[in-house]
């Protein structure tokens, strides 16, 4: 009996030795990564060569900006236009009503203008943010497609048979002389 308790004996000094270098191990880990906040290079990725800080080579594969639109100050070239047109209307020495009415024509030009340009930037805009297009349902295949060609070529049976008759039109019988073996359907125009 004590063969067996010194083998169970020996048999759990070695577990709980394998258990205290898995416990020494997991204790260098911890303090390894409380000191550090990264891993080191021994991490078994492969990558001898790594650098310490991030690379930013990733920023020379994006795309280049597109081109901005040249910014026109709008609210500067209005105003402009109508006191260019207020002036030339009193220049012209018009009636106040003329100049009243001049004056409204250029205000309906700009406010036209306006409107015009807040429409295309809208457009502008719901292009870039709509989805793309995707069909609602899938197009319906034609089997006309697939369908092997039909033959324009008739062979000329002699006798009419009624089981073989598959609704084509068929030439006029052939006359002895002309018995030479295919004949081809022809048609001419009316």
């Amino acid at each position: 009996m004590t063969e067996t308790a010194d083998g169970q004996t020996d048999e759990l000094a070695s577990e709980v030795r394998a258990l205290r270098d898995e416990v020494a191990g997991l204790q260098a880990d911890v303090r390894r990564l409380a000191a550090g906040g990264l891993p080191s290079a021994d991490h078994g990725w492969g990558l001898d060569d790594e650098p310490v800080e991030p690379s930013l080579t990733w920023v020379s594969a994006l795309e280049a900006p597109a081109p901005r639109r040249l910014a026109v100050p709008r609210l500067a070239l209005e105003a402009a236009f109508l006191i260019l047109v207020a002036v030339l209307a009193v220049l012209a020495d018009l009636e106040p009503a003329g100049i009243v009415a001049v004056m409204g024509g250029a205000w309906l030009l700009v406010a036209f203008a306006e409107w015009a340009a807040s429409r295309a930037e809208r457009r502008r805009e719901a292009l870039l943010l709509a989805p793309p297009f995707s069909p609602s349902t899938a197009p319906v295949a034609d089997p006309a497609w697939f369908a092997p060609p039909v033959e324009q070529t008739i062979m000329q049976v002699p006798e009419h048979d009624a089981a073989a008759d598959t609704g084509a039109a068929t030439l006029p019988p052939v006359h002895a002389s002309e018995q030479t073996g295919e004949q081809t359907a022809e048609r001419r125009p009316a």
